[in-house]
């Protein structure tokens, strides 16, 4: 695929008013610089919106970038869905709004798309911070989901499809109809796609390519992942109920994570 062609980054928005403008600047700061990036804010209710208009405003490269606005919060798979819909690349990368791309992200992965039958690359998350949290899910990446420094290409075995560092030709994505617009939370709708897409007969590459996540690894960020992953439900309000919550319900919450591990086992995606 030649480095002419136009590829689409997509990247849902929700209440990112500290970390959007980081992650919209280490895409514009991108060597490959045939892009458009599309913006689709899921319902914010701080200053997100004014912060993405100072980045379109400062856009030193013209790179254009389109702000799209859900009327309510719809959730990451309906959302995600709007950006391939509106998207006019040929490859649609996806990130999220509180995470900072590699130098060479763009280039790099487009030299995977060469081969023919190759449908997706991407790499992985890697925590910001150096605390006990973080090294939690530096320890989840390494042993559960093999996150390793070598290049493999593959179907569901291959380490990647995460949607904060993940690329697919669009034409895959509309073959399987996108994101299941059943996930209304963050709780599999990538593993979903990826096995999909997979079973559409397209391989995949995972490159050792790290995306910094910007988030903040403490506690309350730990509590929001137990919760999300193991009820697939909406985040009680306060810190203070998001602990007792997870206190009263952590017997389902560990049967349920248990058995998405399993499945993803059985199911080669892990």
């Amino acid at each position: 695929m030649a480095k002419s062609n136009l590829v689409s980054v997509v990247v849902p928005v929700k209440n990112s008013e500290k970390t959007i403008s980081k992650t919209l600047g280490s895409i514009l700061n991108q060597s490959y610089k045939r892009i458009e990036i599309i913006v689709i804010d899921d319902g914010s209710t701080d200053n997100t919106e004014k912060t993405i208009k100072e980045v379109v405003k400062e856009n030193k490269y013209k790179i254009k970038i389109r702000y799209l606005k859900n009327g309510k919060n719809l959730g990451p798979a309906i959302t995600r869905n709007k950006g391939i819909k509106n998207a006019k690349g040929k490859v649609i990368f996806f990130t999220d709004s509180d995470c900072f791309v590699p130098e060479k992200w763009l280039e790099k992965i487009m030299k995977e798309y060469t081969e023919r039958d190759i449908g997706g690359v991407g790499g992985y998350l890697e925590p910001g911070e150096k605390n006990f949290v973080a090294w939690l899910e530096r320890m989840q990446n390494k042993y559960l989901l093999k996150i390793g420094n070598e290049k493999v290409t593959g179907y569901g075995e291959c380490p990647t499809g995460y949607t904060n560092s993940m690329t697919y030709l669009k034409e895959a994505l509309i073959k399987v109809n996108g994101f299941d617009e059943n996930f209304k939370f963050p709780s599999g709708e990538d593993f979903d796609l990826k096995k999909r897409i997979c079973k559409a007969g397209y391989k995949l590459v995972y490159l050792p390519l790290p995306i910094t996540h910007l988030e903040n690894y403490d506690f309350d960020y730990l509590l929001k992942r137990i919760i999300t992953r193991g009820l697939n439900r909406k985040l009680p309000g306060s810190k203070t109920k998001r602990f007792f919550y997870v206190l009263i319900m952590s017997p389902k919450i560990t049967l349920n994570i248990l058995k998405k591990i399993f499945r993803y086992k059985k199911e080669n995606l892990i």
